[in-house]
């Protein structure tokens, strides 16, 4: 299959071998729609540590559960959105559904450092714990397009947790530097939370 991979501290597309099940609660997704973060601009700089040439990169996605393991948690022919943070699931913290400070949590495509997982910028991703990781796009949220729920993945999340992180109180200004994706986001929480 076709992926972005890294390759000599640079990006190419190649063609890599096709994800497949390892673990019970694994899912592989047919990716639909995937997009670059931030983060994926740190891994090219040598910010987030080593990364293993030839390993496909990406963590922002939309699609359909092709394959899911006997414990995955989720149907075949789901179609859903991927989250940033693969967290277990298991620990206290997930049990508390404070997902991004599991102990034992990783990260699609971000190198050695975040578990050495293969992202998400391919044909197909490999979900660890896809019960805890992928988000159905189901019910009132089934009407979302695919690049509308790219944003529930990582942009929105990490918006609306940072203007939860700074709990302005309503009528207050609240100042947001950076105008990007995610400091739009944030504008929007912090707005719905009564800031300006």
């Amino acid at each position: 299959m076709e992926a972005v991979i890294y390759s000599g501290g640079g990006v190419r597309v190649d063609d890599v071998p096709a994800p497949h099940l390892r673990d019970p609660g694994d899912a592989v997704v047919a990716v639909a729609a995937a997009s670059i973060c931030g983060s994926d601009l740190h891994l090219l700089a040598g910010r987030l540590g080593p990364v293993r040439d030839g390993s496909v990169i990406g963590h922002e996605f939309v699609g359909t559960v092709t394959e899911a393991g006997p414990e995955a948690g989720i149907a075949e022919g789901t179609r859903v959105a991927g989250s940033f943070i693969v967290a277990c699931g298991r620990c206290r913290e997930c049990t508390e559904r404070r997902y991004n400070f599991c102990p034992n949590r990783r990260a699609l495509g971000l190198g050695a450092l975040s578990g050495d997982l293969d992202g998400a910028q391919a044909a197909a991703v490999r979900v660890p714990g896809a019960g805890h990781n992928l988000r159905p796009l189901t019910g009132p949220f089934a009407g979302i397009d695919d690049e509308g729920a790219l944003f529930v993945g990582d942009i929105l999340t990490t918006g609306f947790y940072a203007a939860s992180l700074a709990d302005p109180p309503a009528g207050e200004v609240a100042v947001i530097l950076g105008a990007g994706p995610v400091g739009l986001a944030c504008a929007l929480a912090t707005a719905r939370a009564g800031g300006r």
